[in-house]
C-alpha cells in the first residue's frame, strides 16, 4: 500500500511557482458609488483581471518583463510577479455597471451602489 502511494506521489508534475503580492489600495466612497484604487507598478493593461463573485471584489495583476530575442539572464533580481487583492463589498453594487481603468500602474475601479441599496427619503404623510 505504501509503495502505491509514493508511485503517485512520484507522478505529480511540478508546478512552476508564482509569487503574490497583495498590493496597496484606497477605497473612497459615497452614496451612489465607490471607488477603489489599487496600486500594481509593472502590470500593463492586458495583465489585469477584475471579477466580482456575488460580495467578493477580486483583482489580479501579472507583471511580465519580457527579455529581448535571444539573450538570457545572467542575474536578476527583480522577477515576475503577480498582485492578488480580495475585497469583501458589505454593499450591493450594480453589477452590470462596473467599470475599470488603468494609467501608471494604478488600477481604478468604479463601483455604483445598487439602486436598491441606496439611502432614499421616506415622506411622512
Amino acid at each position: 500500500m505504501s509503495t502505491e502511494l509514493k508511485k503517485q506521489e512520484e507522478q505529480v508534475p511540478a508546478q512552476a511557482t508564482t509569487n503574490y503580492r497583495r498590493p496597496y489600495y484606497r477605497v473612497d466612497g459615497g452614496k451612489d458609488a465607490y471607488t477603489v484604487e489599487v496600486f500594481m507598478p509593472g502590470v500593463s493593461k492586458d495583465d489585469y483581471n477584475v471579477s466580482l463573485h456575488r460580495d467578493e471584489l477580486a483583482v489580479e495583476g501579472r507583471k511580465v518583463i519580457p527579455l529581448p530575442t535571444g539573450a538570457k539572464w545572467l542575474h536578476r533580481e527583480i522577477s515576475p510577479e503577480g498582485y492578488k487583492l480580495r475585497l469583501q463589498l458589505n454593499v450591493d453594487v450594480d453589477p452590470e455597471a462596473i467599470k475599470a481603468k488603468t494609467d501608471n500602474g494604478i488600477l481604478t475601479i468604479t463601483l455604483p451602489v445598487a439602486k436598491e441599496a441606496r439611502p432614499r427619503l421616506i415622506k411622512i404623510s
